[in-house]
């Protein structure tokens, strides 16, 4: 079977969730000096950064919109303590991507006989909504494909709150675990 789901090398940092899982999701970075505490919400009453634009009844209304706010990630510093590189907004989210995609690698690797990723797949060519995260294959034996089916529909649950989808697909023929024939 195939799930498709990119993995990137940057490490992904904390992240704080707000507003409706099913609502539209919008992300908020921290800058150098705040957190992903971006406003007061039931599981932390503390104010937050932005309390006067996010939450509810404001611009960014958290009883409409599903916020995702992580911290920013630290490019490292120099030897002189100037920031070593550069970290924009695009690495930030890919940061999070990288880990949500790891995180669900890694689950059904550690469940299936054997796994391999594959480059993500051409949007053009496979009709997927937005950016692949995700094309790896896994090896079940044939009795198990329904018990790696409600693995992946409990994955897709869990990162469902920060806009990802899980598909899976198959079963498959092992093509993807089949080595390449020498001369």
């Amino acid at each position: 079977m195939t799930c498709t789901a990119a993995m990137t090398a940057i490490p992904a940092p904390p992240y704080e969730l707000a507003g409706p899982a099913d609502a539209p999701a919008v992300a908020v970075l921290g800058g150098i000096s705040a957190s992903r505490h971006v406003c007061q919400q039931p599981a932390d009453t503390s104010p937050g950064w932005w309390d006067g634009v996010v939450g509810e009844g404001c611009g960014i209304d958290t009883r409409t919109t599903r916020i995702v706010s992580f911290d920013w990630i630290d490019g490292g510093r120099a030897p002189d303590g100037r920031p070593a590189r550069r970290v924009d907004t695009w690495e930030q989210a890919d940061a999070l991507a990288a880990d949500l995609a790891a995180q669900v690698h890694a689950r059904l690797q550690d469940w299936a006989l054997d796994a391999v990723t594959r480059p993500a797949q051409n949007r053009d060519l496979s009709g997927h909504e937005g950016q692949m995260l995700l094309n790896g294959a896994y090896l079940v034996e044939a009795g198990r494909a329904e018990e790696l089916r409600g693995l992946a529909e409990e994955l897709g649950a869990h990162h469902r709150d920060v806009g990802a989808r899980l598909e899976l697909t198959g079963p498959w023929p092992p093509f993807n675990f089949i080595g390449t024939v020498q001369p």
